[in-house]
């Protein structure tokens, strides 16, 4: 089965009602599609998981795909495992640019989060978990690591030509099978700076910062921390973040010096410092520089998967989905914002902006006809916020 794996489409915020917004697709520049022709038993293994654009437009994806013959802006790749990692890269109109296949030959590599800087860098974080098997690990034809250790998730940089530059293992190469971490999220500010989000198991990282356990996950015990690394791929520390057991997505505000993370919570409370969000909540939750627990705003009437977006005067953007008060949930509603009658009991399309001491500045929902899912925000230097995301269908 050949997955798409790239897709452009746009969905704008166009006119506003007394209640929500209607959405409007915009008109197609270009798309393209890709992947392997080998089976899968879902479709999410073959998806793109993160994309980026670099000060001259070009387009960055980074991807898991089947390894048979792999398909990408019109040329057969040859894979290296069971699941390999893509990274590509397109110019503005659609042509590809150059392409990256990475992976072992273990059934579990995921692509995490891709990223650019303002001064020719492409970050990309890994989990490649090699366990007891100890696979070589390819960044593509450009090096290999087959070093007799069992270390899972890396951070590699390439520049915006396709050039590698380096590669990081953040374990000790001393772990074993039993003790397993990886990253969750990665953001890098425009000089390079890389802040990784990482779920740690107890040891060494960077060769200096000490993880210490506060939390037991699936039977192992683990902390919640960030891993930074400057654009040469020199360590630069490591912290603990007030949390446990955090899954999301983050950014980094170089100018506030504050980390902020959404999620959709799951079964189970999320700790943070002294209080918790609720399962089954939406949250946006707020942390200093030393990874300090400061504030989260949270609803069960609200959903987010994606990254939240920042601007230049410190406020924040995030979309997700909004459902409206109902019999079982009057109370419904994300920071004091209601969504009216019109907005859909299975989730509605939804944007809100917040500034820096959590009050809403504007929110908007969509109108539409049927639940809709919002996966990103894209914000234009005009201004402009652009969601992404898919549609159930009529």
């Amino acid at each position: 089965m050949k997955a798409t794996i790239l897709l452009f489409a746009y969905v704008s915020i166009l006119s506003f009602g007394n209640f929500g917004s209607n959405l409007y697709a915009q008109s197609w520049q270009w798309g393209d599609r890709g992947g392997s022709p080998q089976s899968v038993s879902s479709s999410n293994w073959e998806e793109v998981k993160d994309m980026a654009v670099d000060v001259n437009g070009n387009i960055y994806i980074l991807a898991n795909v089947k390894s048979d013959n792999i398909y990408v802006g019109g040329q057969s790749i040859p894979g290296r495992g069971d699941m390999d990692i893509c990274l590509a890269s397109f110019r503005c109109n659609g042509s590809l640019r150059w392409v990256k296949i990475m992976g072992s030959a273990h059934y579990s590599d995921a692509a995490i989060a891709l990223k650019t800087d303002k001064l020719n860098g492409v970050y990309l974080s890994v989990n490649m978990p090699r366990l007891a098997h100890k696979y070589p690990v390819y960044i593509d034809d450009d090096t290999v690591i087959n070093s007799n250790d069992e270390r899972a998730f890396y951070i590699i940089k390439y520049d915006t030509s396709g050039n590698f530059k380096w590669v990081r293992a953040p374990q000790a190469d001393t772990v074993t099978s039993s003790f397993q971490s990886g990253t969750i999220d990665m953001d890098v500010d425009s000089a390079g700076n890389i802040h990784a989000l990482c779920l740690l198991s107890p040891g060494l990282f960077g060769g200096s910062f000490v993880a210490v356990p506060t939390f037991i996950f699936y039977g192992y015990w683990y902390q919640d921390c960030v891993l930074k690394y400057d654009r040469d791929g020199n360590f630069q520390g490591g912290m603990a973040f007030d949390t446990e057991r955090i899954s999301g997505k983050m950014v980094w505000d170089a100018q506030s010096e504050k980390y902020y993370v959404t999620e959709t919570s799951g079964g189970s409370p999320i700790k943070m410092g002294d209080t918790s969000v609720a399962p089954a909540s939406g949250f946006i939750a707020c942390f200093n520089k030393e990874g300090r627990y400061l504030w989260n705003i949270q609803s069960n009437a609200a959903g987010f998967v994606g990254r939240p977006v920042l601007d230049g005067q410190k406020n924040i953007y995030l979309g997700g989905i909004i459902i409206p008060p109902s019999a079982t949930n009057p109370n419904a509603n994300f920071n004091g914002f209601v969504a009216g009658p019109d907005a859909k009991s299975n989730g509605s399309p939804f944007i809100v902006k917040i500034d820096s001491n959590k009050k809403n500045v504007w929110a908007k929902y969509g109108l539409v006809n049927n639940a809709t899912f919002i996966s990103g925000v894209a914000m234009r230097n005009s201004g402009e916020v652009t969601l992404a995301g898919h549609f159930g269908g009529l």
